[in-house]
């Protein structure tokens, strides 16, 4: 499977100027020439507690596939302390 110039390999990376060579992935790691290019990342989602006391549903990607990073993430992303039914998507 070779790139063209400005060929669109998957949803979350394009490789742009790249000459004509094999990608491929492992593990969701892209590689070119076996050099790790971009991991791509993982999609989770959350419902999340507001001041106003409602509950929100929200999705956001994460470098990391761990539960504890992710969580992390969100209350970082959304300024809240109260982070629950956090469910890692498959795409």
């Amino acid at each position: 499977m070779g790139s063209k110039p400005g060929t669109k390999i998957s949803r979350q990376v394009q490789f742009n100027r790249l000459p004509d060579v094999v990608c491929f992935l492992r593990q969701g790691i892209y590689y070119w020439r076996d050099t790790f290019v971009m991991k791509a990342p993982y999609k989770w989602s959350a419902q999340i507690l507001l001041d106003s006391n409602r509950l929100k549903k929200v999705e956001f990607f994460c470098e990391s596939n761990l539960k504890q990073d992710a969580e992390q993430r969100c209350k970082a992303l959304f300024g809240v302390t109260d982070v629950r039914q956090l469910v890692r998507e498959w795409l």
